[in-house]
């Protein structure tokens, strides 16, 4: 039972990872009512990557945003990611990749990423994910990188 949930999760977060920022209506319904999306790494809301967000309508705001920063966001296959299952629990640990090219820039976007995901009643209630503040800020030219 176990690896069919880990299996139904993992396929739960592709579809959702697939849309995120390409066709965030298509997320919605995957998630809880209260759902909960963390970013911990995120730079904050001042230079427009949130910690935190609560609840449909706060996902689907900053999916539909991330849409006007990325385009093409792709994630690897499933086939190519790791998954974990934290034991007696229904919170599962993803391994994955995304690349998308950015807006404005036309740069080329890639994150290797680690998210926890917890499913409650087959929605996820919580997601957890974890990439590399520094390189978002560089790509999208927040922050310089100096030469010596």
């Amino acid at each position: 039972m176990h690896h069919q949930d880990l299996n139904h999760a993992a396929e739960l977060m592709k579809k959702m990872l697939d849309n995120f920022a390409n066709n965030p209506e298509k997320i919605i319904d995957l998630f809880s009512e209260d759902a909960v999306v963390e970013f911990p790494y995120a730079p904050g809301e001042a230079l427009g990557f949130p910690k935190k967000l609560t609840g449909r309508a706060a996902i689907l705001t900053y999916a539909k945003s991330l849409g006007l920063s990325l385009r093409d966001y792709k994630i690897n296959p499933l086939r190519d990611w790791g998954r974990y299952t934290l034991s007696g629990t229904k919170t599962y640990l993803f391994e994955y990749t995304g690349d998308a090219t950015t807006v404005p820039g036309n740069k080329p976007y890639h994150q290797d990423i680690h998210a926890f995901v917890e499913i409650t009643h087959g929605k996820i209630s919580h997601f957890c994910e974890y990439w590399d503040p520094f390189y978002a800020l560089t790509v999208f030219d927040m922050v310089t990188v100096k030469t010596a």
